[in-house]
């Protein structure tokens, strides 16, 4: 199955956020920020600056879930999106290496 890697950046500071679906990447798009988690660092800068304050764009594709991961750790990696001054993924969830 076709899987999309996004990324969602704050065109007011930088951050971004990689994420992985396996649906339409604008319906991932609008559970972001229709339904935004304040136990998210991401839902809680969405909530605050709104929808308008970030973008959103396709960076990869993946034919399967585990290739969907993998490439979505990578990435996550690549622009530091699971330091917290760059990005809004978890380190905790996001560690090092890829493997």
């Amino acid at each position: 199955m076709y899987h999309s890697i996004y990324v969602i950046e704050n065109i007011l500071n930088g951050k971004v956020y990689v994420g992985r679906t396996q649906y339409d990447m604008r319906l991932r798009w609008n559970a972001h920020v229709q339904l935004p988690s304040r136990k998210t660092a991401l839902g809680r800068d969405v909530i605050e600056l709104g929808a308008a304050s970030f973008t959103i764009r396709l960076i990869d594709t993946a034919n399967g879930a585990l290739e969907a991961a993998k490439k979505e750790r990578l990435y996550t990696h690549l622009l530091e999106s699971n330091v917290p001054q760059f990005g809004y993924n978890s380190p905790r969830i996001y560690p090092w290496p890829v493997e």
